[in-house]
C-alpha cells in the first residue's frame, strides 16, 4: 500500500511539471506574438489621411530649405470644372496647376476678386523662337465689390517669369463688373522647353488676390520654346504692357471738385471747406469710412448743408460735351460718424443759362446700406451741360453727414 501511495504521488508531481512546463512555453509564445493569423481590420483612414498630409508637408518644407519648387504637388485649391479658352487638348505640360503649394494667397475676401475672361494675345501651347520678345494680353473681369484702383497692382507669383517685371502698377481704374486688358512685355528663354508662369493682383494694403471660386488664384502664361519657330499670335512687343480698362473715367467729379462753385443757402462756399462750417461745407475724404463701418480706398466727397432744417448744398460743374452712351456711376450714402443722417441727394443738370433740371433723385439715412447710382445719360447726348451735385436735408436738422463715393462720367 504504501509503494502504491508513492506511485501516485510521483505521478502527480510529473503531471503538476508538465503543467507547469505548457503554462511557461505558452507565456513565452505569448510574448513572442507567435499567435494563430488575425483577421486584419480595416485601415484607419483618418490615420492614412493624416500621414499623407504630413508627407506633402515635409516635402514642401524640405523643398522651401533646398530652394526647389514643388510644382507637382497637390493645389491647395481644386481644378476648375472647365478649362479656359485655349488650354482644350494640350499637353499635360500645359495643364495648368490653379494654385501651387508654394503660393501662399493673403485675400479670399469678396470686396477683391477676378475673373478670367480670355487671352486676347498668346494662348496657351503657342510656340515662339528662343529670345523672343512677346506681349501677353489677358482680359480679367473685376467680380469683386471694390474698385481696382490705379494703386493696384500685377506681381509675379511663380514659375517662369520669362524676363517680366517683379511687379508693375495697374495704372488704371476698373470697377465690380468691368473689365480690363492686362498686358505684360515677356521674352521666351533661350532653350527649348515648356514654360509657365504664374501672376496675381496686390491691392493697396498689400494683400494678393486672383481668379477662381475663392478669388485667391493666380492667372498665367504658358509657351513652348521651339528652334522651329514662332507659331504664336503674340510675337514681338506689339503692345506697351500699360492695362487698357474696356471702360474708361472722361470726368472725375471729385478730382475736379474745386473747379465746381458750390453754394448753400448762407451763400457762396470756399473750396475746400471746413468740417463743421455751420454754413455748410465740400472736403475731400481719401479714406472715407461709410455707415456700417465700411472703410473706402477710393476718394470721395462729404457735402454737408448749412445746418438748419431743410439746408441744402450744391455745387455746378463747367459744361461736359456728353456723348451717346455716357453715363454717370457713384455711390451715395450717409458717413459712418453721422447716425442721425437723413438726406436727399439730386443729380441736376443746366443747359447754358437754363433752368436747373433734375436727372434723378435719392433718399438715404443711416441704416448701415448705401446706393450705387449707374445713370445713362444718352438723353443729354450732343449738348453741353454743367452737372449740378445736391444734397438737402430730408426734414429738421440732424448730422446731413452725406458722401458722393468715385462720381464720375465714364465712356
Amino acid at each position: 500500500m504504501a509503494c502504491r501511495w508513492k506511485g501516485r504521488e510521483g505521478m502527480k508531481s510529473r503531471q503538476r511539471l508538465t503543467v507547469l512546463a505548457v503554462a511557461l512555453l505558452g507565456s513565452i509564445l505569448t510574448g513572442c506574438n507567435f499567435l494563430a493569423p488575425v483577421t486584419p481590420s480595416a485601415p484607419d483612414m483618418n490615420a492614412v489621411g493624416t500621414a499623407a498630409a504630413a508627407t506633402v508637408q515635409a516635402i514642401a518644407t524640405q523643398s522651401a530649405r533646398t530652394g526647389s519648387t514643388p510644382i507637382d504637388l497637390v493645389p491647395t485649391q481644386a481644378p476648375p470644372t472647365t478649362s479656359p479658352p485655349g488650354t482644350q487638348g494640350l499637353p499635360p505640360s500645359f495643364t495648368p496647376v490653379t494654385l501651387p503649394a508654394s503660393i501662399t494667397p493673403t485675400s479670399g475676401s469678396t470686396c477683391d476678386r477676378a475673373e478670367f475672361v480670355t487671352d486676347v494675345q498668346v494662348k496657351d501651347g503657342d510656340a515662339f523662337a528662343p529670345n523672343t520678345a512677346f506681349t501677353k494680353i489677358w482680359r480679367l473681369k473685376n467680380v469683386g465689390t471694390c474698385t481696382w484702383s490705379s494703386g493696384y497692382s500685377v506681381v509675379y507669383a511663380m514659375g517662369d517669369r520669362m524676363s517680366g517685371p517683379e511687379s508693375f502698377a495697374l495704372g488704371a481704374t476698373v470697377e465690380p463688373g468691368h473689365m480690363i486688358d492686362l498686358s505684360i512685355a515677356l521674352r521666351a528663354p533661350a532653350s527649348a522647353g515648356t514654360y509657365q508662369g504664374y501672376w496675381q493682383f496686390r491691392n493697396t494694403s498689400g494683400a494678393t488676390f486672383g481668379i477662381g471660386p475663392a478669388g485667391v488664384n493666380p492667372f498665367w502664361v504658358a509657351i513652348k520654346v521651339s528652334s522651329a519657330g514662332s507659331t504664336g499670335s503674340g510675337g514681338g512687343l506689339t503692345r506697351t504692357p500699360t492695362p487698357k480698362p474696356v471702360t474708361k473715367i472722361v470726368y472725375d467729379f471729385v478730382k475736379e471738385y474745386c473747379d465746381a462753385d458750390w453754394s448753400t443757402g448762407s451763400g457762396d462756399l470756399s473750396c475746400p471747406g471746413s468740417e463743421g462750417d455751420e454754413d455748410g461745407f465740400v472736403v475731400k475724404l481719401t479714406e472715407p469710412v461709410l455707415e456700417g463701418g465700411r472703410k473706402e480706398n477710393e476718394s470721395a466727397l462729404w457735402t454737408e448743408p448749412e445746418h438748419t432744417d431743410g439746408g441744402r448744398i450744391s455745387g455746378v460743374f463747367p459744361s461736359f460735351d456728353v456723348k451717346t452712351g455716357d453715363r454717370f456711376r457713384a455711390v451715395i450714402g450717409c458717413l459712418d460718424s453721422a447716425e442721425d443722417c437723413d438726406v436727399q441727394f439730386k443729380l441736376q443738370y443746366q443747359i447754358g443759362s437754363g433752368d436747373s433740371k433734375t436727372l434723378e433723385d435719392w433718399s438715404e439715412e443711416h441704416d448701415g446700406e448705401f446706393q450705387k447710382i449707374d445713370l445713362d445719360l444718352s438723353s443729354l447726348a450732343g449738348k453741353k451741360v454743367k452737372f449740378i451735385l445736391t444734397v438737402k436735408e430730408a426734414g429738421d436738422y440732424d448730422e446731413p453727414a452725406a458722401f458722393w463715393l468715385s462720381p464720375r462720367l465714364m465712356r
